[in-house]
């Protein structure tokens, strides 16, 4: 609406502004009545009374040029601060989501401390099974070693019984 009423100030503006200098000059020079000031009345009467004849546009077309310029001054303040309010939001928004982003990875962080812990102990444990399952198979080793000595021993007594009973 202000840009409307601007606009159509400036558009008398530019008519006043393009008449002839000679018109323009009309609207300055009194009309004084020669009759009037030489019947005695003096050099003072005129019929317009001092009234210059374009002042009064002249004084609403600046006024409104002066309200349009007032209106373009009032529009780019009035984008400076929005853009000042939406960098500010925006800014704010960005400091939020980089405080998210940080607790999710000191969370992160948290988390994967847990899995290299638990990580660990799983290592140890499967070392510790490793080396049970090795103690296993030596002593399951030793143990066949053992029960083949013993058969070797029951084979030699049992032949060294046969023989005493074949000497007897």
């Amino acid at each position: 609406m202000k840009v409307a009423v601007a606009a159509v100030m400036l558009i008398c503006i530019s008519t006043i502004e393009a008449r002839t200098k000679a018109e323009k000059r009309k609207d300055f020079e009194y009309d004084y009545d020669s009759a009037a000031a030489s019947a005695g009345y003096g050099g003072s009467y005129s019929p317009k009374s001092g009234y210059s004849a374009g002042s009064g546009l002249r004084s609403i077309a600046q006024g409104s040029a002066d309200q349009a310029t007032s209106a373009v001054a009032n529009q780019h303040a009035a984008a400076k601060q929005a853009a000042y309010v939406a960098q500010n939001t925006l800014a704010q928004a960005a400091a939020q989501a980089a405080a998210t982003a940080q607790a999710a990875l000191h969370g992160k962080q948290v988390l994967l401390q847990g899995l290299e812990q638990q990580s660990l102990e799983a290592h140890q444990a499967l070392d510790a099974e490793i080396q049970q399952l090795q103690q296993a198979k030596r002593s399951a080793k030793a143990a066949q070693h053992a029960a083949q000595q013993a058969l070797n021993h029951v084979q030699v007594l049992t032949a060294a019984l046969n023989n005493a009973q074949v000497s007897i």
